[in-house]
């Protein structure tokens, strides 16, 4: 298990060490969440940097080597991926009559932060603050990064708060943004510029902001999604008409945004995908934003 199943399956952990239960558990611990984006496990040290920021710094990690031998675990050993006398160490384990446990320290290597340059002025000077209503499978995500992306070349800050269930493939997902020349200290959203809605799913998860919008907010909606009641410009598209498939309207949806200059504009949205695309995946999504261009002239 690694050290985020650790701090959500401790009591069973503890149970193992109390029952002497004849296996072998191997704690492969990073220090953090890995697979989420490095928010802080029950093992962050105090002083170490993660994603959720300061939070690790409130509590004392779980020293599991220390709970399980005082848990009743009769072989507890703590050790390093780089040992070269691992596997041995692990066999041991292996061997021992009863319960045993490795604390197993491997810090996860990560790229030299991307450097991306301030290429284009910014389109408004105030801040901006996008919501992208979707459901699960749309690439609700994936969109609102290369909205960031797209803001920082044009030296903004930007904060990216995504809102979607465990389940996969299922239920709604939800992304907001925020473009600012200033710190971004909260990424809350209080003003939107601009709400795209693809998918009830997401419009029903946040049903009672419509009630509050800013009447000069822009809403971009797929053509069949219900909206709230609200005193808004509404831009509808009819994204089966154009052939563009689910998982690409949210993308197209920022084209249409940048059409409108709009937050950002077109020369900012390419300048993102080629950030964050390559390939072939990069030519399918430049001449989405192409098709939509076209669109929105015809």
């Amino acid at each position: 298990m690694g050290d985020g199943g650790l701090g959500i399956g401790g009591a069973h952990v503890l149970s193992t060490c109390r029952r002497n239960v004849g296996l072998t558990l191997l704690v492969l611990n990073n220090f953090n969440y890995g697979m989420t984006g490095g928010q802080c496990s029950s093992t962050t040290p105090p002083e170490a940097q993660v994603g959720s920021g300061f939070l690790n710094r409130l509590e004392k990690p779980i020293d599991i080597c220390q709970v399980a031998g005082t848990a009743g675990a009769g072989y507890v050993a703590r050790l390093s991926t780089y040992q070269k006398d691992l596997p041995e160490q692990i066999e041991a384990a292996i061997r021992f009559d009863g319960f045993s446990l490795i604390d197993i320290w491997g810090l996860e290597p990560m790229p030299e932060p991307e450097h991306i340059e301030v290429r284009f002025t910014p389109m408004q000077t105030e801040r901006q603050e996008v919501v992208i209503l979707g459901s699960a499978g749309q690439r609700i995500v994936t969109a609102g990064e290369i909205l960031c992306l797209a803001g920082i070349t044009a030296g903004l800050h930007a904060c990216q708060k995504n809102d979607y269930p465990i389940t996969v493939l299922r239920g709604h997902s939800v992304s907001e943004l925020i473009l600012s020349k200033e710190d971004i200290g909260y990424p809350g959203i209080e003003n939107p510029s601009v709400v795209i809605a693809l998918a009830h799913e997401g419009v029903n998860r946040r049903r009672s902001m419509f009630g509050h919008l800013p009447k000069e907010t822009l809403l971009i909606k797929a053509k069949g999604i219900d909206l709230p009641d609200c005193d808004n410009d509404v831009i509808e598209i009819d994204f089966k008409a154009h052939r563009i498939k689910p998982q690409d309207l949210a993308l197209a949806s920022l084209a249409l945004m940048a059409l409108q200059n709009k937050v950002l504009s077109v020369e900012m949205l390419k300048a993102a995908l080629g950030i964050r695309f390559k390939a072939s995946v990069l030519e399918g999504s430049l001449a989405l934003v192409e098709m939509v261009d076209s669109i929105n002239m015809a």
